[in-house]
Parts: C-alpha cells; structure tokens; sequence
C-alpha cells in the first residue's frame, strides 16, 4: 500500500513535468551517462544523499529541483525519523531539510548544548555530579551493575550520580526548546511528530534501597495528576528503565520539560 502511494505520487509529479517539456526534454534529467533512470530509483539514490549534496542536486536542472523538492526531502526525514509525514502543501521543502540536516530525531536532546537547566529554588543540580565512561569500562568503577549496551552513544557513556552530601528531595529540571533542536513550527503543529523521552535508573550494589522520580510534559500542560505514577522504589542495583511518549495533541507546544529526582544518596540515573 505504501508502495502504490509513493508511485502515484510520483506519477503526479511526472505528468505536471511532462506537460511542460516535449522532445529531448523528456528524458532531461533522467538520462546519466546515456542510460535511462526510472524515476523511482532516482528518488530513492537521492534519499542517500547528505543534506549538503542534496542541496547541490537543486541546481542540475529544472526536474531534479521539483523531484527533489516536492518529494524527496520529505521521503528522506521519513527515512531518517523512522515516521510517516503526510503531504501536506503548508509544509515546503525548507522544514524537511532542517529536520535531516539537524539531524532532530533519533537522538538524546538532554545532551544537546542548547538545552537549559532550569535554576530555581526547586532544582539542585550541583546535588549530582555528571560523569562520563568509556564503553570499555563497563562496570564502570562506582559500585553497579554494567550499563545496558544501548546506552552507549560514541563509545562513550554519560550519567548522573547523586552526592553522598546531597539532601533529601534533590531535584534536576530541564527545558528542551524543539525549534533550536531542528522542528519547526509547522512540522510540530501539523504532523506532531512522536517524541519519546526515556530515562535509566538503579542504585548502588551496597543500597538496599532507593527512591526515584522522573516526569516529562509540554510546557504549559498540567503536571502529572497521579505523582506516585512517576516515582519509583528500587530494591536492586539491576537497571530499570522508564518510556515515555510526549503527548501533543493540540497545537503551538514547542517547550519540554523533563525533571528527575534522586530522592537518596544511593541512586544514580542515565537520561
């Protein structure tokens, strides 16, 4: 079925092509090193191409520009994203190659140099101290289990650990702005794509016992109404892991927040 979708679209394409050119322009573009390239194969090798060089391809000729820009930035952001984005005529070409050039899925934002710490009286970031391993010091040396491998990210791996000083109730808040990140409006009001938020927690193989508590919303949706659904009790030094969907339903929400507690000393989290 989605088969048959893409061809039809494409389809369109070409007779709105065709009935601008006769003769030797009718294979303008397709013809390389004088063989003949079917449309579909040549969208999808121009998929595969970087956002750079697919930006070059604009300027070849008149039927590579309309390809590329009607149809295959849009095919490659579904590629990169691992989602469906329905035509829609008010989204141009430019919001597709922000999300592929950006890079903006598939990807952890907390660690993104544009994400910003909310520094208020409610948070303690300095409770915790953020380190980072090589992959092949796993177990790392501060008394836990070896990290699950899907946390590695360039063989390096980033966590935080509360300090043995901390106090009770120690809190960490951050804001992920999605347009700096490489959505735009129209992406985020229009397709409202899927934003999953997951965090790792356990405690220390000498804690017999440790609490925490994370929680992700839109800002200016509600906090959760049930808190005891985001807090968690652990009583092994095993993993544990925590998904959650971002549900954005509605419009003009383009500001996350993503908050965790490590509510002892004997507890340590992997955003």
């Amino acid at each position: 079925m989605e088969i048959e979708k893409q061809i039809k679209e494409l389809n369109n394409i070409i007779s709105r092509q065709s009935s601008t050119t006769s003769g030797k322009d009718d294979i303008n573009g397709l013809a390389i090193f004088e063989h003949f390239i079917p449309y579909e194969l040549l969208s999808r090798i121009f998929c595969y191409l970087n956002s750079n060089e697919l930006v070059v391809c604009h300027l070849v000729c008149k039927r590579w520009n309309e390809l590329i820009k009607e149809y295959v930035w849009r095919k490659k952001a579904e590629l990169i994203s691992g989602q469906t984005f329905p035509f829609d005529e008010k989204i141009n070409w430019v919001s597709y190659y922000l999300l592929c050039a950006k890079n903006a899925f598939n990807r952890n934002l907390l660690l993104s140099d544009k994400v910003v710490a909310r520094d208020d009286n409610e948070c303690d970031h300095g409770a915790f101290e953020t380190i980072e391993f090589d992959k092949n010091e796993n177990p790392p040396p501060i008394n836990v289990m070896p990290f699950p491998e899907d946390l590695v990210v360039n063989d390096q791996i980033r966590c935080s650990i509360s300090s043995p000083l901390s106090f009770s109730g120690a809190k960490k808040s951050f804001r992920i702005h999605l347009l700096k990140e490489g959505l735009t409006e129209k992406i985020l009001n229009n397709i409202q794509p899927i934003i999953k938020v997951s965090v790792w927690f356990c405690c220390k193989l000498d804690g017999k016992e440790a609490d925490f508590s994370c929680y992700t919303r839109l800002l200016g949706r509600p906090y959760p109404e049930d808190p005891d659904a985001s807090a968690f009790v652990m009583r092994s030094a095993q993993f544990n892991k925590r998904l959650n969907n971002v549900d954005q339903k509605g419009k003009w929400f383009q500001i996350i927040t993503f908050s965790s507690a490590l509510l002892n000393s004997k507890t340590m989290a992997k955003d």
